[in-house]
């Protein structure tokens, strides 16, 4: 199958140029797969063809660098889940996070912190505090405020979110190592 390439100063790719683009791509669709099982409730399989077919067309986007097109059909994602599933359903963290993601992508950092901080609100109201989705969400939170600079706001959400992982997956998964170092470069 043909892959989406990455693109020159995507900050997950920090590896040689061939490794770093066969790591984004694979990230790439590592994404569309999870965000894919996230959107099954509890029950099953149960999504309207709208709901499946709005994903797949914001999912294409994404992995075609194309966010400027993905985020209309990622906005109407979220209106079609929560229409689905409720607002409370736990997969509208994620939801809310995909479309924080595209503003980021876009450069837009200024759009994408309430999204963010509505997605980590979500999370612990829906997943709780201690949840390993919560941890992730805390985490883009922290990096987003990283990258404006907002470092002391920064600091205090990469430790939590290394909390909930060393308590959730233990103090020797490598998750953790990568909050640590997270940590350590601010």
């Amino acid at each position: 199958p043909s892959y989406p390439t990455g693109r020159r100063g995507d900050p997950y790719v920090s590896l040689s140029p061939p490794l770093g683009i066969q790591f984004m791509k694979a990230r790439r669709w590592a994404i569309a797969a999870v965000a894919a099982f996230a959107l099954a409730p509890a029950t099953g399989w149960a999504q309207s063809d709208a709901l499946l077919d709005t994903y797949n067309l914001y999912a294409t986007h994404y992995a075609q660098d194309r966010f400027e097109e993905a985020l209309p059909h990622a906005l109407k994602l979220i209106e079609l889940h929560e229409s689905e599933f409720g607002e409370g359903h736990p997969t509208s963290a994620v939801l809310y996070a995909n479309v924080a993601e595209l503003h980021i992508e876009m450069g837009h950092l200024g759009e994408a912190e309430p999204l963010l901080v509505e997605a980590v609100q979500s999370a612990e109201r829906s997943l709780g505090m201690g949840h390993r989705t919560t941890a992730v969400l805390v985490g883009k939170l922290a990096k987003l405020y990283r990258w404006q600079g907002r470092y002391d706001e920064a600091e205090p959400l990469h430790k939590r979110s290394l909390t909930i992982y060393e308590k959730a997956i233990g103090p020797e998964h490598p998750k953790v190592a990568t909050g640590l170092g997270k940590l350590a470069n601010l």
